[in-house]
């Protein structure tokens, strides 16, 4: 019988029933506690203690003792053998790790266990780490990595090389637009040169939790404004740049609006974010745009100086169509401006130019 049908045709929940059923009923409490399999979160030391009025270290040893004798039962076991069997056959054939969630995703489709996630996982993670076979990395305090499962500190030391040289990679083409199209590239690149299948890059990838994708498919480190907003002034810059037009601020606000559902979006903060920023250019009546494309802050006169000074004399009508691509003013407040001696001047064939200061 295969390892996968040795388990697919018993619930796991049943099995643990009867796993446990050769400990006393202080020694099934307590594991069934820590390990929450009673349907509840795992209880620490300290909680179990209270609750049965005794310490810490002898919850400890009530412990001990009973996870000595579940193991020597485990040997036993055809069913806990084929669960372990698939565990680790799992995590052969991705590099040795896999993140938990996609992992206990696995065993439990494979399991063909068909209740709630709840039910299925804290009785996966007790078998687990009973056969020792597996080692989990389970801090919930790591801004770096996703929980995930693996079988030995190499195969750990290999995920974290491999994903430490994809993100030095990253830094290094940040000025260039890395998307979800050929971010593919960039990671397969890296993965030849760790001498990595892309499957396992790609897996390898999962447990990391400072590259992802934004939310207009810039892909990087998450501590980029540009992969992870967090404040207006960031979200208007990402709008702006995807819509490659000048927006006015109720439209930028009404944006971010749709994209941060969880947070909510106030309008003058976002046009307070917008005038301090200089990276926004006014461009009409509450439209902005980015300087970086080319637009250009000042008044029409201003604009206009800076349209001559970098393009020599032109007619007026050229004058107003460049102006125009800068800034929404009507045609009439361009050619008031364009008729100030005091700045610019005609020429015999109908050309103004800028006079020098």
């Amino acid at each position: 019988m295969s390892s996968r049908n040795a388990v697919s045709n018993n619930n796991i929940n049943s099995f643990i029933g009867d796993f446990l059923s050769g400990l006393d009923a202080r020694q099934k409490e307590v594991i069934s506690r820590r390990y929450g399999l009673d349907g509840e979160k795992p209880s620490t030391l300290q909680a179990v203690g209270k609750r049965y009025n005794i310490t810490r270290e002898r919850v400890r040893q009530i412990e001990a003792v009973a996870l000595a004798f579940l193991k020597k039962k485990a040997e036993a076991s055809p069913y806990f053998k084929s669960f372990t069997q698939l565990a680790v056959s799992r995590l052969k054939g991705l590099g040795g790790l896999e993140a938990e969630a996609n992992f206990l995703e696995h065993l439990k489709k494979n399991l063909n266990h068909r209740g709630p996630k709840d039910d299925f996982e804290n009785p996966a993670r007790f078998l687990l780490e009973l056969s020792g076979k597996l080692m989990s990395h389970r801090d919930k305090y790591s801004v770096d990595w996703h929980h995930f499962w693996y079988l030995g500190e190499g195969d750990k030391k290999q995920a974290h090389t491999f994903v430490d040289k994809l993100e030095l990679t990253l830094n290094q083409k940040k000025q260039e637009v890395i998307d979800e199209n050929n971010f593919g590239e960039v990671l397969s690149v890296v993965a030849k040169t760790s001498k990595l299948s892309e499957l396992v890059a790609k897996n390898y990838l999962a447990i990391s939790k400072k590259i992802g994708s934004g939310p207009f498919g810039a892909v990087g480190l998450l501590d980029w404004p540009e992969v992870n907003p967090k404040t207006a002034r960031d979200w208007a810059y990402l709008i702006l740049k995807k819509e490659q037009q000048p927006l006015h601020f109720s439209k930028i606000s009404e944006t971010i609006s749709h994209y941060r559902k969880n947070k909510r979006t106030n309008l003058q903060t976002v046009h307070n974010e917008l005038i301090k920023d200089d990276r926004f250019v006014l461009v009409g009546r509450g439209l902005y745009g980015l300087k970086e494309a080319g637009l250009v802050p000042g008044t029409a006169r201003e604009i206009i100086a800076y349209v001559l000074k970098n393009n020599g004399p032109l007619p007026s009508r050229e004058v107003v169509r460049r102006v125009k691509e800068q800034r929404f003013f009507k045609e009439g407040t361009i050619m008031i401006n364009l008729q100030n001696r005091k700045h610019f001047e005609c020429l015999s064939d109908g050309r103004y130019f800028l006079r020098e200061a």
